[in-house]
């Protein structure tokens, strides 16, 4: 009678680790597809192969537009020129190389052209490139599109530890 107990026993244990295993299996499943499913928009480094694949620039020079449509920067060799919808510019010099140096960011130190005021901000340009599907005739078309997304920090400091102020996307317009 006692063995009897004691197989009645090991064999509710041995369910028991069934259903557990079973559900060990169902979860690393269920996180490998939330992992591994492509997402709308993913960052890039400078040098990825999806980026340079997709016609992107190597570096940041050209005119971008704010994915909210509210800002525009234009980064030429010397200057940046902020515009908001109200028509406002804001001139910038900067150092730092607005080409790409085989780095993840690239990393720009501005300081306003306005003698009247006196500000100083950081920038690191990231690549973000994302993915939308078009519908055509070709159901496995897919096109890229070439984002950036600019963290803008008070000082260089704050730069090197990543407390940006905000950030934002922009998309090129030329």
């Amino acid at each position: 009678m006692y063995s009897q107990k004691y197989y009645i026993k090991g064999r509710d244990l041995v369910g028991l680790r069934k259903t557990f295993m079973r559900g060990v299996v169902m979860a690393s499943i269920l996180f490998l597809l939330l992992v591994g499913f492509p997402r709308p928009g993913h960052s890039v480094d400078w040098n990825d192969k999806t980026w340079i694949n997709s016609g992107c620039p190597n570096g940041v020079l050209g005119n971008w537009l704010s994915q909210n449509d509210e800002n525009k920067l234009s980064i030429e060799n010397n200057r940046i020129i902020t515009r908001t919808l109200d028509k406002k510019e804001t001139y910038y010099s900067y150092t730092g190389n607005p080409l790409t140096s085989g780095k993840r960011f690239i990393r720009l130190s501005l300081e306003q052209m306005n003698i009247n005021e006196a500000t100083q901000m950081h920038l690191k340009i990231r690549p973000h490139l994302t993915h939308s599907f078009q519908s055509s005739k070709v159901a496995s078309s897919e096109s890229s599109e070439c984002l950036i997304k600019v963290f803008y920090f008070e000082s260089e400091k704050d730069a090197k530890f990543g407390k940006y102020i905000s950030w934002d996307i922009y998309k090129r317009s030329n």
